[in-house]
């Protein structure tokens, strides 16, 4: 069995950037210059959004980058369910 001690806090990719305080086009510019491969800020996007789709190789830059340990960020499937809980009107 788990302990609550066992689940870690994980913060979106878009959450890791904006802390660093970069843009899209900053990351992109820098993941680019790191890795050699020509990326956009479309592509950042693109990331942000599907983070399960993150190359391992692009995923442990964007960490460094972002000077976030890769376990903090999450690279899973973001839920499509809300959480948000709608109050009965009076």
């Amino acid at each position: 069995m788990k302990s609550i001690s066992d689940n870690k806090l994980r913060i979106s990719l878009k959450a890791a950037r904006v802390n660093a305080n970069m843009t899209q086009s900053e990351a992109a510019k820098k993941l680019t210059d790191i890795t050699e491969v020509y990326i956009t800020k479309d592509r950042i996007r693109y990331f942000e959004k599907s983070p399960q789709n993150v190359p391992d190789v692009f995923g442990k830059e964007l960490a460094k980058m972002y000077k976030i340990p890769r376990d903090c960020i999450f690279f899973g499937t973001l839920s499509t369910k809300s959480c948000h809980r709608f109050r009965k009107r009076d």
